[in-house]
């Protein structure tokens, strides 16, 4: 199934920070990687599509020793609350000629994650290139 123009089955990443806030050693993502700050409408991914793991650590807002995360835009609106009710979460392409294959993650209501969602989000994305903790 196709939700406009980025497919169930695509990959996408979000790139993780190192640091005790983004990163909970030894392996658990912080939900805080899923929080909105008050200008953003959604959480940033790449499509794998366009960018490789390495190019993503590699854009220049990275923070470095950074690591990559990885789900599907399927398993991402597939998420559920507690009660077993879908979190209506979208995954929409954002147009940036200076940031090739940049996506964003959308709940219902615009610029709003819930709680549930970016727990969600956290459970659900896998790491593929741990974050260095030496920062």
């Amino acid at each position: 199934m196709s939700h406009g123009q980025i497919a169930d089955d695509e990959v996408l990443y979000r790139r993780i920070p190192p640091g005790k806030s983004w990163f909970q050693p030894p392996d658990r993502i912080s939900s805080f990687n899923f929080k909105l700050r008050s200008d953003e409408l959604g959480v940033s991914v790449y499509r794998a599509a366009a960018l490789t793991v390495q190019e993503v650590l590699k854009k220049p807002e990275a923070i470095p020793g950074s690591g990559v995360a990885v789900a599907t835009a399927g398993q991402i609106r597939a998420l559920q609350n507690g009660k077993g009710d879908l979190l209506k979460l979208e995954v929409v392409p954002v147009n940036d000629e200076n940031d090739p294959g940049h996506a964003e993650i959308h709940g219902p209501n615009p610029g709003v994650i819930s709680s549930s969602a970016a727990n969600a989000l956290r459970t659900l994305f896998n790491l593929v290139e741990p974050p260095s903790m030496s920062s």
